[in-house]
């Protein structure tokens, strides 16, 4: 009997249903150009993001790339730390979940007594029951609060994403660093192979006497300054590596490789900016502001009556085995209504400052959107001017050698001083230089735009 009217509590605090008081969400509006175009007035071409941009292990083609940022993915501290937060989070929302369903408690316990002069038993009584609480959502209080959770362990899974991109990015800037200035060490070392025989060069023609004393001096100074940056670019090459081990927690060997294999992404001219949504930091705002909304519920749910009930059935004997005798069973049942009927204002403020957080994070959420336009549009300007820009300079470097060439015949023939030699041969590698620092700033913009878009994470 007591059973019956246990499940039939149980089925009519199931059936009840509740008004969610929150706002109607409503996604913001871009607050951006509807293109990434240069051309704002050119029309926008149908472009999936999903469709279009690569995995990143589809990007990255290098292989001992691959290994270094699958390392930094499986070892990195700061993607432990927000694995274990999105834990967390999954934790609180379990937690504010499983206050949706009635909670039910069992007990049991047992009173034995004797005298203390002469032992004898005074009394036994053994006891038993089964308790539920359940609170009546009717105004949503509890689905909002579990919806608020909800909202902020999927934007801790968005942020987890999103760290996950930026670890991939800067494991990838450092390494290019490595291979930059390892390539940076071979024309170092070339261009000294060079100052070196022009040195011998001068001695023989000082030797000769068609050469004075200044233009061998100028010529040993050529040599130690090579020596000095050689040097420089050697530090350099252990601190990127050193910036490698960091980002992967790991300290073995793993840079062997001298030049890098890469892919460009290839992209429509006009990207509509809708795409941004797809972006985990852009994701997870947007889930901030649903979290926001369904605190407004919560706080507006404060205003109204709170409903719950107690029932349950406790049975007492004298002995164990007629504990369960449903004939000694007592039930009970205590309804409880809270209205709020003077807070000092708490409930007015509460439900203020839960607008005004909503109203912080569509702030948020519209910046994150500019900020993600502006890294994709800089991107995308850049990958333009660099291509020309990279045109131009191997022309450039060409022009130089040309240049060198023809100073060192005149010099030979005693057309002109050896200064004139050694500017051309300066020149030389700063445009060398140059050029390798626009392809590894090419290959960086790459990558840039590549995070921008998304990261080869799109879900």
């Amino acid at each position: 009997m007591y059973s019956s009217k246990i499940l039939l509590i149980v089925s009519s605090l199931f059936l009840s249903g509740c008004v969610s008081l929150a706002p109607e969400y409503k996604r913001p509006d871009l607050g951006v150009p509807n293109s990434l175009a240069q051309d704002q007035n050119s029309s926008v071409e149908s472009f999936d993001v999903k469709l279009s941009i690569p995995s990143w292990k589809d990007f990255i083609v290098d292989t001992q790339l691959q290994q270094v940022i699958q390392l930094a993915l499986e070892k990195n501290n700061d993607l432990f730390l927000t694995a274990l937060e999105v834990e967390e989070a999954r934790v609180r929302f379990g937690i504010a979940e499983s206050e949706q369903y009635p909670q039910i408690m069992s007990s049991m316990s047992g009173d034995y007594s004797k005298g203390l002069n002469n032992g004898s038993t005074l009394g036994k009584k053994y006891s038993a029951g089964v308790d539920i609480s359940y609170e009546l959502d009717f105004f949503g209080r509890i689905k909002n609060l579990t919806q608020a959770d909800k909202a902020k362990f999927l934007a801790s899974k968005e942020m987890n994403r999103a760290t996950q991109i930026i670890t991939m990015k800067t494991v990838a800037e450092a390494y290019l660093d490595v291979i930059y200035n390892q390539q940076l060490l071979i024309i170092s070392e070339e261009t000294k192979k060079n100052y070196l025989n022009s040195q011998s060069i001068v001695m023989q023609k000082v030797i000769a006497g068609n050469a004075n004393i200044s233009d061998l001096e100028q010529a040993k100074g050529q040599v130690q300054a090579i020596d000095i940056t050689i040097e420089k670019v050697k530090s350099e090459i252990l601190r990127n590596k050193n910036l490698v081990d960091f980002l992967t927690n790991d300290y073995t060997d793993k840079l062997n490789s001298q030049t890098l294999n890469y892919v460009l992404i290839t992209v429509p001219e006009n990207i509509p900016s809708e795409i941004l949504l797809e972006r985990p930091d852009v994701m997870a705002a947007e889930q901030n502001i649903l979290s926001e909304n369904a605190n407004i519920g919560v706080a507006r749910a404060a205003f109204f009556p709170s409903i719950s009930f107690n029932t349950g059935i406790e049975n007492s004997n004298d002995s164990l085995s007629g504990l369960f005798d449903s004939s000694n069973g007592i039930w009970n049942f205590i309804p409880k209504i809270t209205l709020p009927i003077f807070t000092g204002g708490k409930n007015t403020k509460n439900l203020e400052l839960a607008n005004i957080r909503k109203n912080k994070a569509i702030v948020n959420y519209e910046k994150s959107i500019q900020v993600a336009f502006r890294e994709v549009k800089d991107a995308l300007i850049l990958k333009s001017s660099m291509k020309k820009q990279l045109i131009s300079q191997i022309d450039y470097v060409n022009t130089l050698n040309n240049i060198l060439a023809q100073k060192q015949v005149s010099y030979h023939y005693g057309g002109l001083s050896y200064l004139n030699v050694l500017e051309a041969q300066r020149d030389l590698f700063t445009g060398k230089q140059n050029l390798l620092l626009l392809e590894i700033e090419q290959q960086k913009n790459e990558i840039n735009l590549f995070s921008a878009l998304g990261g080869g994470l799109i879900k």
